[in-house]
């Protein structure tokens, strides 16, 4: 599919091809791109659930006519090159954002969700690791993922990943919080 925005991938397909022999998540569940302002819906993988990291709003009313039973979107603004995550800004900001994975039962989630910020690669790379890691994808496949993404800088995400490794487990790091259990059982 070819889209007018960098870094615009279905997460799923791209950890399809770097992990053939393991399902991790479903493709066509997760997306992920940079600002969407001059993209179709189609052009986007039209998304169910659209979660804006970027500090402007989005003009979703094109897409909204196009969801089926409406479009779900959530904004979670934050500033650019949040990455450490040993901070409770960005503790609570990923909080916030993973909690819309676990509600009740993943029918009650809108997918696909479409992840985006500005570029594509700092907030949306950060709030997707945290997912992966989440539901126990090794980090090597972490980073090769977000490698995927144009001009990034490997170091910034291994930041990220330190905040996490140094709380042991993703439930002591958001400080239960966050029902990673769930968010487990709403991807598997």
């Amino acid at each position: 599919m070819e889209v007018k925005k960098k870094n615009w991938r279905d997460v799923g397909e791209a950890l399809q091809q770097l992990v053939p022999d393991r399902a991790i998540i479903r493709p066509g569940s997760i997306l992920r791109c940079g600002l969407i302002d001059f993209c179709t819906w189609e052009e986007l993988g039209k998304p169910q659930t659209i979660i804006n990291l970027r500090m402007g709003e989005d003009d979703t009313r094109q897409f909204e006519k196009r969801a089926s039973g409406g479009l779900d979107s959530a904004v979670h603004p934050q500033q650019d090159r949040q990455y450490d995550t040993n901070t409770a800004e960005v503790r609570e900001w990923l909080a916030d954002a993973m909690k819309l994975f676990e509600k009740k039962d993943a029918a009650n989630i809108k997918f696909p969700v479409l992840i985006h910020c500005h570029a594509g690669k700092d907030r949306t790379g950060i709030v997707v690791a945290t997912l992966l890691k989440i539901l126990g994808v090794e980090e090597d496949v972490i980073e090769r993922e977000f490698l995927l993404c144009e001009g990034v800088d490997i170091a910034d995400l291994r930041r990220t990943l330190k905040g996490f490794n140094d709380k042991r487990t993703m439930e002591l790091y958001f400080r239960k919080k966050v029902n990673v259990n769930r968010i487990k059982a709403n991807f598997a």
